[in-house]
């Protein structure tokens, strides 16, 4: 099992392009904490849940509209890659690397 913890910069690939955000994050046992911050403004994690290696969380955006992303990815050791359910906005791929 990987572990969550660490700087993430992810990639989320939107109908308005690729939309760029780092995630700050801190596990405590099978759930974890943190924010993610990008063009878009920023947003805590909440929810954030890990089960083996798939990661699930929440985040509120109020840019380019009021919206509420779930998250769910696969991480490995250095790496994630995974899905965000925008809602009407439909389901995007998500992947990304953790900083060094």
């Amino acid at each position: 099992m990987a572990s969550i913890d660490g700087v993430w910069n992810v990639v989320i690939r939107t109908p308005m392009g690729p939309q760029e955000f780092v995630l700050n994050l801190k596990s405590d046992g099978d759930s974890f904490s943190g924010d993610a911050s990008g063009e878009l403004g920023s947003a805590p994690i909440d929810g954030g849940k890990v089960d083996g290696d798939t990661a699930t969380w929440s985040m509120k955006l109020s840019k380019p509209m009021p919206m509420t992303l779930k998250v769910r990815v696969t991480v490995s050791e250095y790496e994630v890659e995974g899905v965000v359910d925008a809602g009407m906005m439909g389901v995007m791929p998500l992947s990304g690397a953790r900083q060094d």
